[in-house]
């Protein structure tokens, strides 16, 4: 929470600090509390973590590969989605990002202006998309590197101070090793 949820205790008698933790300037212990309880969004099945970023106008979106199984042993393929995330755990209207549902893996975000920008592995290709503040795909999903590895379990991307983007992900470079690789946008 961002405002009471966590507090920095001091001296008897003060008042906990409010704001959100990473703004604040420890003074000692900090506590958390948990404010409410789970949100339960079954029957979504997420294959792969979704990416959470907050844009300039305090908004917060959640990306994410997501399915909806009509029968819970048998899988659903995933489309690639982004929306709104509340605090009390409820999704927004969705958009659907343009992509090959099946072959959708690892998604990475980070603020772009007042919206926000998407990297995300489809098969082995490394693609990228951006978002205004209202959620609405600006630029239409692209390729950006081929022949990443389709799992890529590591890709993040982040804003430079010109409006670039640097993009970190690792493939397979043959047996158990792997190379970390960086492009920037």
């Amino acid at each position: 929470g961002t405002t009471g949820a966590a507090g920095s205790t001091g001296a008897a008698g003060t008042a906990p600090a409010t704001g959100p933790l990473t703004q604040r300037t420890p003074k000692g212990t900090l506590q958390c509390t948990v404010t409410r309880g789970r949100t339960d969004h079954s029957p979504r099945s997420w294959n792969a973590p979704p990416a959470l970023v907050t844009t300039s106008g305090g908004a917060t979106y959640i990306v994410r590969p997501e399915s909806m199984p009509t029968q819970p042993t048998v899988p659903a393929a995933p489309q690639l989605l982004s929306s709104t995330f509340a605090t009390s755990g409820t999704f927004g209207t969705p958009t659907v990002v343009p992509s090959t549902p099946a072959d959708v893996g690892e998604v990475a975000a980070a603020p772009r202006g007042t919206g926000y920008a998407v990297v995300f592995v489809e098969g082995a290709a490394l693609r990228f998309a951006a978002f205004d503040a209202a959620g609405a795909i600006v630029v239409a999903p692209k390729t950006v590197v081929t022949g990443v590895d389709a799992q890529s379990p590591a890709t993040s991307i982040a804003a430079g101070p010109d409006g670039g983007f640097g993009v970190a992900y690792s493939t397979n470079t043959g047996g158990d090793k792997r190379d970390v690789r960086l492009v920037v946008l």
